[in-house]
């Protein structure tokens, strides 16, 4: 009996105290899509080679086409260059920076 007490007690003060308080809201991201996408190319340019920057370059084109639905169909042909460049992927790379 008591320890059926001492297991109510103890849930009850688990009750009471809870999780403790709710966590910090993580700030959103403050960098412009389009100096992101500057910032991807800028790497592809260096490495002369396509990489993961492509997949955050589509991402961050979808969020561009929300803002800037013009400018944003005008890099989406500029990426699809891009993604067709084969051995020299630098230039397609410049040449899309520029329209930024």
């Amino acid at each position: 009996m008591a320890s059926s007490i001492r297991i109510a007690l103890l849930m009850f003060a688990g009750l009471i105290v809870g999780c403790g308080p709710g966590g910090t809201p993580v700030p959103e991201n403050k960098i412009p899509v389009t100096e992101m996408i500057r910032n991807d190319l800028k790497s592809i340019v260096s490495n002369n080679q396509l990489g993961s920057e492509m997949v955050t370059i589509d991402e961050n084109l979808k969020k561009l086409a929300e803002s800037e639905p013009e400018k944003a169909a005008e890099l989406r042909k500029e990426y699809e260059k891009l993604e067709k460049a084969s051995g020299r992927p630098a230039a397609q790379a410049k040449k899309m920076m520029e329209k930024l």
